[in-house]
């Protein structure tokens, strides 16, 4: 039988893997590859969406998330302090817009299209809220990739939207977010990803 020492330490390293498992970064790669796969027309325009996709979507933001960590300008990569959020979003968003501008021009089908717009929309929005209040990205990214998924795919992902409690649980366990910022993220990540992604079908249908 665990004492309750090992019992909390157990727990507390389940939300970690849970929360790294589920974040923005691992979940933007997962959808920019699904999603190149998928709606490419060819091994070469696959391959194409896909560099485009994840160099602007997810590694440049990353990148410079590993920038301030390595010297030490925020103390993890989820950077934990509100006021040290802005500027790694707005970097973010910049990159989003490269990212943006490079599917139009390429003339990428409008699930990615509409996938880079949601990033943009989604962090710009979290850039207002953090002006006063914290709100969860990692709840925010969940809710974005699985609406995403389940209107440009299949309904049957909506069933992954099951994911949010888990990972907004997580959170709250690792003394990242209260609960009312893990609940925000969830409803509103889903909101605003199924309006960008309607908006975005429209324009190209």
């Amino acid at each position: 039988m665990l004492k309750k020492s090992e019992h909390t330490d157990s727990v507390h390293t389940f939300a970690y893997y849970i929360s790294v498992l589920l974040n923005p970064t691992t979940l933007g790669t997962v959808a920019v590859i699904v999603f190149s796969l998928l709606f490419g027309n060819s091994p070469t325009n696959k391959l194409t969406l896909f560099i485009i996709s994840f160099l602007f979507c997810v590694l440049l933001p990353f990148l410079y998330l590993v920038y301030l960590k390595s010297n030490k300008v925020v103390e993890s990569l989820d950077v934990p302090i509100r006021n040290q959020r802005t500027v790694p979003y707005l970097l973010a968003s910049v990159s989003y817009i490269a990212g943006l501008v490079l599917l139009i021009w390429y003339d990428a089908p409008w699930p990615l299209v509409a996938l880079m717009v949601c990033y943009l929309g989604n962090t710009l929005f979290i850039v207002g809220v953090n002006m006063v209040w914290k709100i969860s990205a990692h709840a925010m990214g969940v809710g974005a990739v699985v609406t995403g998924f389940g209107i440009a795919i299949s309904p049957v992902y909506f069933w992954a939207l099951a994911l949010l409690p888990l990972v907004s649980w997580s959170r709250i366990k690792l003394d990242m977010h209260s609960q009312g910022q893990v609940i925000a993220g969830s409803i509103l990540s889903v909101i605003l990803t199924a309006v960008q992604f309607e908006i975005v079908f429209r324009l190209y249908n």
